[in-house]
Order: structure tokens, then sequence, then C-alpha cells
């Protein structure tokens, strides 16, 4: 096969099977699971969605493009109101590497203001799609004239060509802004121990990850085998929750090596899954280079650019909570409003809160003016909603016990509430994870995550991505 003369893989079974093997990885590290000091393991809020993605190819409705990327600039469009546009098309661009393409055909409209990634009051191009709007996608992919990487005599044109793919994409990580394409460049003169595609679920109910390994379990194994080539990695490793029955035998045809990891909370956060990872000493990550934790989204659109040549213009949303009565992973293009969505997900009559994200950690948003971005992952629709009155804390050590990066949150909290700096960072504020397992076990609802967290925002204002392994 092609991948495997490029990647000089030797599968030891057909594509398709699951591996029963005894000393496999994907029954955790010589058999055992890998785990975290602290945690807790959070009941599911809702039943949690099946592992079925489902299409919305009918959908015919305003899409609400975000030209916001996270930098200072919004990206600047290039087309016209009331300009006819086809899937594909080009519509926004920055200086920075980020592009803007239509998800689907339609009509530009006027530029508005929307709630993306959490954040409100961001500017959106507003397209207006239509059931009779021709569209030839081919003729607008930026990428159907690339050229087949691996179709390269020498690696340093199958590096350049593969780059060119990637660069002409935007694909973003994080939430800085910083593009894909940036993070191989700048990680090309240092040093990686690994590549990582985190599949772990961050909550119980949050499985999108799982359900995209498993309906695309070759085309992230493809994309993480293209990030380790091109990152220089020794080793590619593919994290999962201990249950999910992984494609052991696809994983290995891509040199994929898959590891159990226990679905404790917060151990899909990519800080404490790589902590989980260094307890080996098989996997000593931080002794021997950096580590690059990806999702299983990114590498697929990293796959679908480099060996597919076409553009990833949809997202895998998941909407789960007990506020919707089909909780599920959806496939939208984006730009999709919330409403829409969380609409077809059956939403109840008496939901009280809507969260992006976590939880604990998510963003509390309005439906009616949040739309699905190129880093929407996860809606919790919360009915049974009881707000807490703090009280005094009764020093029960409870946060002290379940804090994973083994801190104390209760002196953490104080010391940021009185602004002593220097105190905080002697306690190493910073290796705080801002999980809110603190908040969320404290008898006496203490809002201790958002007083770190402030205070962290304080010592540094701006986020530091430099130096280090970047978590997209």
């Amino acid at each position: 096969m092609l991948k495997n003369f490029i990647f000089g893989k030797r599968p030891h079974a057909e594509a398709g099977q699951t591996c029963g093997r005894r000393d496999c990885a994907c029954t955790g590290l010589w058999g055992k699971v890998c785990d975290i000091p602290g945690g807790i393991y959070l009941p599911g809020i809702g039943e949690p969605p099946s592992l079925t993605i489902q299409d919305w190819p009918d959908y015919q409705g305003p899409l609400y493009l975000p030209l916001a990327t996270g930098r200072t600039e919004p990206m600047v469009p290039i087309v016209q109101p009331r300009q006819p546009v086809k899937q594909g098309e080009l519509l926004a661009r920055d200086d920075f590497g980020h592009f803007l393409y239509a998800p689907r055909c339609g009509v530009i409209a006027e530029q508005t203001t929307k709630t993306v990634f959490g954040h409100t009051e961001q500017p959106v191009l507003a397209l207006q799609t239509s059931a009779d709007a021709t569209c030839d996608v081919a003729g607008a992919n930026p990428l159907a004239d690339t050229v087949n990487p691996w179709q390269a005599k020498t690696d340093a044109e199958r590096y350049d060509l593969t780059c060119q793919s990637l660069a002409r994409t935007g694909i973003m990580i994080g939430d800085h802004g910083e593009t894909l394409i940036d993070l191989i460049k700048r990680a090309h003169d240092h040093a990686v121990a690994v590549v990582v595609a985190n599949a772990v679920p961050v909550e119980p109910t949050l499985n999108g990850p799982l359900a995209v390994l498993q309906e695309h379990s070759p085309e992230v194994f493809a994309g993480l085998s293209i990030l380790k080539t091109l990152l220089r990695a020794p080793q590619a490793l593919a994290a999962h929750s201990y249950h999910f029955p992984i494609d052991c035998a696809t994983a290995e045809q891509w040199n994929v090596r898959c590891v159990a990891v226990t679905e404790k909370y917060p151990q899909g956060l990519p800080g404490v899954l790589l902590r989980s990872l260094n307890k080996s000493p098989r996997y000593c990550l931080k002794r021997n280079g950096a580590a690059y934790i990806f999702d299983p989204q990114t590498l697929r659109a990293v796959e679908r650019a480099v060996l597919g040549g076409s553009l990833l213009l949809e997202r895998i949303v998941t909407v789960a909570g007990d506020g919707v009565l089909q909780p599920g992973h959806f496939r939208v293009p984006v730009g999709l409003p919330l409403r829409a969505l969380l609409e077809r997900a059956g939403l109840t009559d008496d939901w009280r809160c809507v969260v992006e994200g976590a939880s604990l950690t998510g963003r509390s948003i309005d439906p009616d003016q949040a739309v699905v971005s190129a880093r929407s992952g996860n809606f919790m629709v919360i009915r049974n909603f009881k707000p807490v009155r703090p009280e005094r804390c009764i020093r029960c050590g409870w946060c002290i016990m379940d804090c994973p990066a083994g801190l104390d949150p209760a002196r953490l909290s104080t010391v940021a509430e009185m602004g002593q700096y220097r105190t905080a960072s002697s306690l190493n504020i910073e290796a705080c994870m801002e999980c809110g397992i603190c908040s969320y076990i404290c008898p006496s609802g203490l809002p201790i995550m958002e007083s770190i967290r402030m205070m962290k925002r304080r010592l540094h204002p701006v986020a530091r991505t430099e130096g280090g392994p970047l978590y997209a």
C-alpha cells in the first residue's frame, strides 16, 4: 500500500480489525491502564450520546462565518455583499495565514456580530445558503491543483509540498490564533519527543473525540503520522478510553501506538494526559523533548488537506446534557447558528443554561447569539441548575486531596483574593490547569478556580507558547 511505502509500515493485521493481543498497547502500558493522581469520576449530565455521527446536508438557512481568529485584527473579507459564492471559495484572509472558505453555496450578506467560541460581539460574515445555488466544488477548491506531496522525489520537496498544502487550509490550533503551519515551522529546530492524538473524553457525556476516532480512524491515524514525520518525532501515540475498542490494526499500519487511559476527570485535558504518559519510564517525554497533543478533528483535517487534497468545511459538534432529548454528534457547516443545532437535538422548554465546552470549565453562552466556529467541539445544555451561595472555608481539605496538580487550591484562592503575587508564584500557581475540581467538590461552594484563574491572568496577561510544547 502507498501509505506503507511512504512511512515504512509493516501492518500486523488487515485494516478494520481490532487487535486482540494481550501484549498490544491498546490494553494499556504493559497491560495496565494509565491513571493520574488526584482527580474524580464525574457523574454524567444526561445520557451519553451514541458514537454515531449524524449528517445535516439539507440545512438551508443563514450561516455566520467567524472572521475573528484570536489575533488583534480579524480577517479581511475579499467578497462583496450580494455576491454569489461557491462551496470552497475563499471569502476572507489575513497576513497571519488564516483563511475563511465558504462551507456552502450561497450569497454573501452584510457583516454582523455573534458569539464565537465563548466570546461575544465577534465579527462574522453572513452567508445566505440556497438550495438553488449552483455549486462547482472542484472549481472552487484551492487544493484541487495541489501536487500530492508523496509523489515528490526528495524529502525536502515532500516537506515543502506538505507545508504548502497545510498553509493553504489555515488550520488553527489553540485559542490564540496560531495556525498549524506556524507550529510546524516553529518546532522544526527543536527536539520533539512525541505527537499524541487525544481521544479521551473530558467528561463522560462529551465523547465526541471517540466518535470521530471510531468513524474516521484511518484519517486520524494518517494525519497523526504525517505530523510525526513533519515534526521529526520518534513516536506517535493515540490515547483513548480504556473501554473503547480502538482499531489497533489500522493504527499500526500508520506506526501509531495506542495507549488506554482512565476516564477519571480531568484525564482528557492535554496537560493531565501528558502527566499520565510521563508516569511510564517508556514514555519519559520531558527528558527527550517536547510533546505535541492534537485532537482527532485536527488530525482528520491534516489528512484531508495533504492526502485528500480537500478542505474541511464542516465541524463535528457534540450536543449533550439533560436539557436536550436527543444528544448526539452532528456534522454541521461552520457558521451554523447554535439555536438551530440545539433544536435539532431536541432542546427542552425548561433548559436553564448552555455551556460551550465542559460543564466545569466552559463558558455560559446565549444560544440565540452563538454560532459554530472552526474550533467548536462541545455544547452542554443543563436543565437542573441550582445556584450555590458561597460560605466560609471549613478547612476540609477535599480540594487538596483531589487536585491533580498536587496543589493547595484553598490557600491559592486566599492568596489570589489578597493580591499576593509573589506568594502565589512561590506556591506554584502556574501548575494549576484550571480543571475546576476544587470549585466542584467544595462543600462551602467557594469559587476557588475563578480566583486562581484571575490571579494567573494578572501574572501573565498574554499567554506564552514559545519555547515549549503546544497542546492543540
